[in-house]
């Protein structure tokens, strides 16, 4: 085996030059596939989440931003205007078959840092009703609901910077003389995903309302959850606070398709309305445009590197011929002369992985997350399927060329 890798390295070393401009293109290919798994596997992620409420009738409102339309209209000033929140308030009394609407509802406190990297956190609201639909994953735990009955707010929470377990609680300290005893009822499993109320704008999709947690994002800290109704039930409201205006309106089952389009119309004059279906279109269209952006570019360099790949051990096989004719004469086989270009084949693999690993290394810095953010088992089974992929087409390949070319015809070419 050392002198199959002695001869290898002979080979690597005189054609050097060759070697690295395949092992390079290479590289580029498996970046290129893996950045395009992560965008479809986010979006795929996301949209499966919100799947989970397809039998819901809702729609995500965001009403006009005034403080925006001040800026855009030299004609109109603060005072003519509405609030953002009366905006939202009026909007939703002039509709019909209203059955909830989830609104995006938060509260800061400090707490022990024994128990959590920071010292101050928020607890946002998640509707008991739609947290239950959604099924957010849970490592251990479970969903809390609304009860008060013990006075203790409960929350599931992600693994986030934290010592936190099921059934542990702590307070969270609102003022000098306010605070609120908290309990967890569930681990959030992670990756955490979070219910993003915080996106505006059309052409909204899936992974705009459910998408992975950051903790990088939110100072380390991590993602908590309550009921909206406990909340309000158990902090004074002028401790709770409304992260944004946007919200999700679920209407009643039984609201006719004519009236729900009213509806539409109706939020429509106040601001944006995406309504389940378009979440779905605009989540399909991410994908396809993550499949052409990266695609195309993939296999393109795939193609040149596996051609190049097979080409440059073919050249190997015809420039050192006369090598491995003695070595078959001496007594080797030919598939132990076609191991040696497997494990050039094998180097330049090892190389191109070391550079996909140096590329989520990067990432992983830049973004300021954890392996496990940044790399999921779909990106790992990807990468090594192509590499054996790789492996076996080129591999093979030359082996088929030498087993049909007799020893004597390669000791008689020159």
């Amino acid at each position: 085996m050392r002198k199959l890798i002695k001869i290898t390295y002979k080979i690597i070393r005189d054609r050097l030059s060759a070697f690295l401009i395949i092992t390079f293109l290479l590289s580029l290919s498996l970046i290129a596939f893996n950045i395009m798994i992560n965008a479809v596997v986010s979006n795929l992620s996301s949209y499966n989440i919100v799947k989970n409420i397809d039998d819901l009738n809702y729609l995500y409102f965001q009403p006009e931003d005034t403080e925006i339309t001040v800026r855009m209209s030299d004609d109109v000033s603060s005072e003519d205007l509405m609030s953002t929140d009366e905006i939202r308030q009026k909007a939703l009394s002039e509709i019909n078959g209203v059955e909830r609407t989830v609104e995006p509802l938060a509260v800061d406190g400090y707490i022990d840092t024994s128990l959590i990297s920071q010292d101050y956190i928020s607890i946002r609201t998640l509707d008991s009703y739609l947290a239950d639909k959604i099924e957010i994953p849970l490592s251990e735990g479970r969903w809390y609901d609304d009860s008060t009955d013990d006075g203790v707010l409960n929350v599931v929470i992600s693994q986030d910077s934290n010592s936190l377990k099921v059934s542990d609680t702590f307070e969270l300290i609102l003022s000098d003389d306010a605070s609120i005893t908290v309990r967890v009822c569930g681990i959030i499993d992670d990756p955490a995903y979070e219910f993003n109320l915080g996106t505006s704008g059309d052409d909204l999709c899936s992974l705009d309302l459910i998408r992975e947690y950051c903790a990088a994002d939110n100072d380390m800290s991590p993602l908590i959850y309550c009921s909206q109704t406990a909340l309000t039930q158990l902090v004074d409201e002028n401790f709770i606070y409304a992260s944004n205006k946007n919200c999700v309106i679920i209407f009643d089952s039984s609201l006719s398709d004519s009236l729900l389009l009213e509806n539409i119309n109706t939020l429509s004059q106040y601001g944006y309305v995406t309504d389940k279906n378009e979440l779905k279109e605009q989540t399909n269209e991410q994908i396809r445009i993550a499949l052409i952006q990266y695609l195309p570019t993939a296999v393109f360099l795939l193609l040149i590197g596996v051609v190049g790949l097979i080409s440059n051990t073919i050249l190997n096989i015809l420039n050192y011929r006369r090598h491995f004719a003695i070595f078959y004469i001496c007594g080797s086989t030919w598939k132990e002369c076609a191991f040696i270009n497997i494990l050039y084949i094998i180097f330049s693999i090892v190389l191109s992985l070391a550079a996909l690993s140096g590329y989520f290394t990067v990432k992983m810095l830049s973004d300021n997350t954890s392996f496990k953010d940044s790399i999921s088992f779909v990106n790992i089974l990807a990468s090594s399927s192509l590499c054996v992929l790789l492996l076996i087409v080129c591999g093979l390949t030359p082996f088929f060329l030498m087993k049909k070319t007799p020893p004597a015809q390669s000791l008689s070419w020159e």
